[in-house]
């Protein structure tokens, strides 16, 4: 019984020290993203991310025909000072991983901080962040510090290393997509190119690979979510500051699929 015991012992302390160095390298992960950040450096940025997150990056702003500097501009949002922020929980599966904080955000508010990590080359690498603000979970942090919901699935790696995205070269002509999206789950490409998530309302999105003149190719397909009410897309060429409509698609129900050819002047 004593060495059963002793057994148990030595597993807990061996998982311990596994976790404890689980969190140590990617602290060190994210500490060299948020330095690439903070010195604008352009090269470190690459080394320190994820290769799905680093191309993604690029590819828009080469689409957007904007410099580095406008995503130096905005990353201190996923910029934190984690020494002042209160370690949750760190996991991993496969060459996915994940770590949770409780502090606040960028704009000082109280949130649960969920960072995404991908192995690369044996290698952690910074892959994203998100904020996670749910009233319920953070009330029950704050009165007993309740983490049960660190178990669940939307908290945990999945082990599936997403695909890097192709790099893009140069851009013709820049464009954008507006899209409301009653009801329906969407998925754009725009002459063989995927765009990103444009499951929510939104305006002013980058056409990933941008334009050409002549003759452009959209790819969309549709599926029902919940109540079906309306999809509108549109998709304009941007020359300076102005909006040229080069395609559109209003309609109540959509067909599940569609392809067309549209031109550009």
């Amino acid at each position: 019984m004593k060495q059963f015991f002793s057994t148990i012992l030595l597993a807990f302390f061996v998982m311990q020290l596994s976790a404890q160095g689980l969190r140590s390298q990617l602290e060190a992960s994210y500490l060299a993203y948020t330095d690439a950040v903070k010195t604008k450096d352009i090269n470190k940025l690459k080394s320190s991310m994820s290769s799905a997150s680093y191309v993604a990056i690029k590819n828009e702003l080469l689409s957007a025909q904007a410099k580095p500097d406008v995503y130096f501009a905005t990353a201190p949002r996923n910029v934190f000072d984690l020494t002042k922020q209160l370690f949750l929980k760190a996991s991993e599966k496969g060459n996915t991983a994940t770590s949770v904080y409780y502090g606040k955000d960028a704009f000082k508010t109280e949130s649960v901080l969920l960072i995404h990590f991908i192995k690369e080359n044996g290698a952690w690498k910074y892959h994203s962040l998100q904020n996670k603000m749910t009233v319920e979970q953070l009330a029950k942090l704050r009165t007993t510090m309740d983490t049960t919901f660190l178990s669940t699935k939307e908290y945990l790696p999945d082990g599936i290393v997403p695909p890097t995205p192709v790099e893009i070269g140069s851009v013709e002509v820049k464009g954008m997509i507006d899209i409301l999206a009653k009801g329906y789950s969407v998925k754009i490409k725009i002459n063989g190119i995927e765009q990103a998530d444009l499951n929510k309302n939104t305006n002013d999105v980058i056409v990933i690979g941008g334009l050409k003149t002549g003759v452009n190719t959209i790819e969309i397909e549709t599926t029902p979510v919940g109540k079906p009410e309306r999809l509108m897309i549109n998709v304009a060429k941007v020359v300076n500051t102005l909006k040229y409509e080069v395609y559109s698609l209003d309609s109540v129900t959509p067909p599940a699929s569609v392809k067309k050819e549209f031109i550009v002047k």
